[in-house]
């Protein structure tokens, strides 16, 4: 039978071969998150995508108001601020 990424049950099964093997070899921090996320080829990054996206967004709107602004000027902006 083929893998199907989607099926928890084979999700469930190479979590289990995984751990075994982990096991057996002193391998710590598999999880079944960690496996189905290398299966499905899951990227943990999309909270920093967001996040640049979100500042290039808000320095286009920036540059928008005040045209003379350089972009050095934006970046000492932003260090500036208080989070």
């Amino acid at each position: 039978e083929k893998m199907d990424t989607d099926d928890p049950t084979h999700i469930q099964w190479l979590y289990d071969v995984a751990l075994k093997r982990a096991m057996e070899f002193n391998i710590t921090g598999v999880t079944y998150s960690l496996t189905q996320g290398v299966v499905k080829n899951i990227i943990p990054a999309i909270a920093s995508t967001n996040a640049i996206i979100s500042v290039c967004g808000n320095q286009s709107a920036f540059l928008e108001v005040d045209k003379d602004i350089t972009v050095e000027d934006f970046i000492e902006f932003l260090k500036e601020k208080p989070n």
